[in-house]
């Protein structure tokens, strides 16, 4: 072997090959990658329920997945409590999700 040639001209110094580099590099590509989706993962299953409730807010909409609003819905279709009662109880509600700031009608 030559002294100074690159080892794939003349075989590696102690005989391994070159298809075990093929195979770290492989292995190595895939580590980070699974650690960067699963660091993604985790810092968006982190971040979105603080997420939600700003772009509802932004919107101006209450949250599609509100139990309460989806309760007072029930109990109207029920007909335990009348319209004006129904009315009275969605505004309160629909209210609370609002910022303490009165916004200006768009």
């Amino acid at each position: 072997m030559h002294r100074f040639g690159p080892p794939w001209l003349h075989g590696h110094p102690y005989g391994i090959g070159w298809w075990p580099g093929i195979l770290l590099l492989g292995l190595n590509t895939l580590f980070w990658l699974a650690l960067f989706i699963g660091l993604a993962w985790i810092l968006l299953k982190w971040i979105i329920p603080y997420l939600i409730p700003w772009i509802t807010d932004i919107f101006g909409r209450p949250p599609a997945g509100s139990p309460s609003l989806e309760i007072l819905r029930q109990r109207y279709a029920a007909g335990e409590i009348d319209y004006v009662t129904f009315e009275q109880m969605r505004e309160r509600l629909e209210a609370s999700y609002q910022h303490i700031e009165p916004r200006p009608p768009a």
